[in-house]
């Protein structure tokens, strides 16, 4: 979660520019809409009213011999009970 944390932070800030308040990064970061995170997780979303972000999430298995994590399904909307 860091790399995705980072990954929308800057995406933030570059959408804020020069003019760098806690203001103007919030309203940047309210305009990113389906952000792609290359892989890491879903796209990301934010909102005046939707401050999670990411909806869907995939399992991964690691392969120790080829050095990666590999998918195991699918995007899929997590349980929220």
């Amino acid at each position: 979660q860091g790399w995705v944390g980072a990954m929308v932070f800057t995406e933030g800030m570059k959408r804020t520019g020069r003019n760098l308040t806690g203001e103007t990064l919030m309203k940047a970061m309210e305009g990113i809409k389906d952000l792609d995170t290359g892989g890491i997780c879903g796209t990301i979303t934010f909102g005046k009213e939707n401050r999670r972000g990411q909806k869907y999430v995939r399992i991964y298995k690691a392969d120790i011999e080829k050095i990666r994590f590999m998918p195991v399904t699918g995007w899929r909307m997590p349980v929220t009970k």
